[in-house]
């Protein structure tokens, strides 16, 4: 509550510093410092979007916690390079390690490609092959 220019004393508002007008909204349920609508419309909409963001942020906290706890998760270094396996199935070059399944008429061979989107790991493929079994 402070004093109008006319010596008045005036309610205002918690948040802006306005003038309340005929009605005033308590945070909580606390009569203390009365907002407008809006004013406290706004703030409780503050509130959640740091509750949110305070979720969230103990939510990643625990997901890393779990991925370093159970060593989950990719690392650059543990992608297998096709060269190898390549070699092993017999290809002549793998270019820049890229390889792709050709499917002939009865039979399906390996060949090498400059393509990424039609390229396939076969670390990967073999496994999913012994797996299938």
């Amino acid at each position: 509550v402070v004093e109008d220019s006319d010596g008045e004393r005036v309610a205002v508002c918690r948040h802006c510093r306005l003038p309340l007008g005929e009605y005033g909204y308590a945070q909580d349920g606390k009569s203390q410092g009365l907002m407008h609508g809006e004013c406290a419309a706004q703030v409780m909409l503050q509130d959640r979007r740091q509750e949110e963001e305070a979720r969230r942020r103990q939510e990643a906290e625990v997901k890393q916690a779990r991925r370093e706890e159970y060593d989950i998760g990719w690392r650059p270094t543990e992608i297998p390079c096709n060269a190898e396996a390549a070699t092993r199935l017999g290809c002549d070059v793998v270019p820049r390690g890229l390889c792709c399944l050709v499917l002939e008429e009865d039979a399906v061979r390996l060949a090498p490609t400059f393509e990424p989107a039609g390229a396939l790991n076969l670390e990967y493929l073999s496994v999913a092959l012994r797996v299938r079994r």
